[in-house]
């Protein structure tokens, strides 16, 4: 495995980044503050040129007002002398109260209102015309300019200018010549509709402007707080997420290392499950374990491309291939019963970076004591399994050796049963029928007596007989096996009335005559239990011949049991005959099964192998 790696994660810059946010900040700081100054000033010269149109419609509706009297007539005087330029009759009147009235035409009352409006608002007006009657009414060089434009079709002429020094927007419409002014400017030959000249309006753009500087100044206020307050915010932002990046980076840096101990922790288990199955798999050799936990360990450990591993048990030892002894080396010894039975080693090839133990992990320390104390655990048990083997082969053989001896001291007790008891019975009634025969007719009692005396003699006889065959089966030798069982079936049906129905191949000469007795015992022990216990209305029996064995099946109908609480009684409780049929069917290298449900009857199947038996 290859040493620990710390994340990879570039660390981010936030400085960088903050700046870069700060600086788009005072562009949009910077890009609304000229946005809102330019609005602001060009509303300035907005409300200007309002107010120069306003002016011009007033002096338009004088205009009309004017000359919708035809001129009105006003005391002259030396500021309002009569207007040597209006040839009209009547210009000049005289009252009855000796007042001399002059005629003010629309003009000249229009250029006195814009004197006014002067003196007062300081508002400059003209009308003007590029071909004026006053000379006074010539245009100036943006007047004239202006007028031009008119003539070309615009309605407004507008821009700032500066006269005498001061701002002033500077506005001009045009002057349409209507009915009433064809009275005074007929002889220059315009027309209704036509464009007379202009109106021009200047108005001083002082006083906006200061109402402008006034609201810029606020504005360069209102935008320098909000930019330093955003700023300000950028920097503490920063500030914040400068200390969650760093967070996150350790938080990172621990899932790493918890993520690493996790995998060390996976391999380790796969390494103790590895090692389980290969001692829990069945047929696998001493050798073969051992062989295949030495393979196991390399991969267990930090830097399995060049780990080896060693187990040394007694004079034997198991390695990895290629496996060479090196200084960076850890060893674990191990214990069985209490005794050192060997030890493990697990060593790197070339050096690597120190860790707990030289390059060893601490936990890869408790991982090869782990391992060392698993196999420990696996001699003793292996041990004591091979004695447990030993003590049931011994146990089996005198068994065995038990129920052999028993047989013959059944058959000795059987023979001496037949052949004496049953010889003495005989003669005792042969005797009995001579003496009978002599007997005096005329004595009747002594007569019925001796009937009774042989009755209950042949009845004597019959039991022994039947105790001699009970002890041991003669028929075995006349009927073979498959008879015998038969014969048995039929005497159990006869004196329970259980039925029995068979399925039974042939199995005759397959066993040795002690197993055929053997056999005879285990179904003189079935009938026995169903007899007595089971209330069965039907027994089924089946023998059949497999390959190398034979397979005997007796299922029943009775109550049943259940098996887990039989198996929680004691031994004493159980009953002899469950555990004699086992012990028979083991004694013939035999499998012994039974199953059973309580009020579902009774399943017992066993089988025993040709060979063994």
């Amino acid at each position: 495995m290859e040493e620990l790696k710390k994340i990879e994660t570039s660390p981010v810059r936030i400085k960088p980044y903050a700046l870069t946010i700060a600086l788009m900040w005072s562009a949009v700081v910077s890009a609304s503050l000229a946005w809102n100054v330019i609005h602001t000033r060009q509303g300035t010269l907005d409300v200007a040129r309002i107010q120069a149109r306003a002016s011009f419609i007033k002096d338009v509706i004088y205009r009309r007002w004017n000359a919708g009297h035809k001129g009105v007539y006003v005391p002259a005087s030396e500021k309002t002398p009569p207007n040597p330029y209006l040839g009209v009759p009547q210009r000049d009147i005289n009252t009855e109260f000796g007042i001399t009235l002059t005629l003010m035409n629309p003009a000249y009352m229009t250029r006195q209102v814009h004197e006014l409006a002067e003196a007062e608002f300081g508002i400059l007006s003209n009308i003007t015309s590029l071909n004026p009657i006053n000379a006074a009414n010539a245009p100036d060089p943006w007047e004239r300019q202006a007028l031009y434009s008119i003539q070309g079709g615009v309605q407004e002429v507008s821009s700032e200018e500066t006269i005498d020094g001061s701002l002033y927007m500077r506005l001009i419409r045009p002057l349409m010549t209507e009915e009433g002014c064809l009275a005074c400017h007929a002889a220059q030959g315009y027309k209704t509709g036509d464009v007379r000249g202009g109106i021009s309006v200047s108005v001083p753009l002082s006083p906006l402007k200061a109402i402008e500087r006034s609201h810029i100044l606020s504005l360069y206020m209102g935008h320098g707080w909000l930019y330093f307050v955003g700023l300000a915010g950028i920097g503490l932002g920063a500030h914040r997420l400068g200390k969650q990046v760093a967070g996150r980076k350790n938080l990172e840096q621990a899932l790493q290392k918890h993520s690493h101990d996790l995998e060390e922790r996976v391999k380790e288990l796969n390494c103790m499950y590895g090692i389980s199955n290969l001692i829990e798999t069945p047929n696998t050799s001493l050798e073969e374990i051992i062989q295949g936990i030495v393979d196991l360990i390399p991969s267990s450990w930090q830097y399995p491309e060049v780990t080896h591993a060693q187990i040394t048990l007694g004079d034997r030892i198991f390695q990895t291939h290629r496996f060479k002894m090196t200084k960076f080396n850890q060893k674990s010894i191990i214990h069985a019963s209490g005794k050192p039975e060997g030890y493990i080693e697990v060593c790197y090839l070339d050096e690597r970076p120190e860790r707990d133990e030289g390059p060893f992990l601490k936990e890869e320390r408790h991982l090869i004591d782990a391992i060392a104390q698993r196999l420990g655990k696996f001699l003793e048990h292996q041990r004591a399994e091979v004695a447990i083997r030993e003590s049931e082969e011994k146990l089996r053989n005198l068994s065995s050796h038990l129920l052999t001896v028993q047989e013959r001291e059944r058959k000795r007790i059987a023979m001496d049963l037949h052949d004496d008891f049953g010889q003495a019975l005989a003669v005792v009634k042969l005797q009995l029928g001579s003496i009978e025969s002599k007997l005096p007719q005329d004595r009747q009692e002594i007569v019925s007596d001796f009937k009774s005396a042989t009755e209950y003699l042949d009845q004597t006889i019959d039991k022994i007989r039947s105790l001699s065959h009970g002890l041991i089966p003669f028929h075995l030798d006349d009927l073979g096996l498959t008879g015998s069982l038969k014969s048995l079936a039929d005497d159990f049906t006869q004196h329970s009335e259980i039925d029995i129905s068979f399925d039974m191949e042939n199995i005759d000469n397959l066993f040795s005559p002690l197993a055929e007795i053997t056999i005879y015992r285990i179904f003189q022990e079935i009938f026995t239990n169903v007899g007595k216990h089971a209330q069965a209305d039907h027994v089924k029996i089946e023998i059949k011949k497999q390959r190398h064995r034979v397979s005997f099946q007796v299922e029943d109908d009775g109550k049943g049991f259940d098996i887990k609480s039989m198996e929680l009684k004691y031994p004493t409780e159980r009953g002899l005959g469950l555990a004699s049929m086992d012990e028979r069917v083991r004694m013939l290298s035999g499998h012994f099964e039974i199953k059973s449900r309580l009020n579902e009857g009774i399943k017992i199947n066993f089988t025993i192998p040709f060979e063994a038996a």
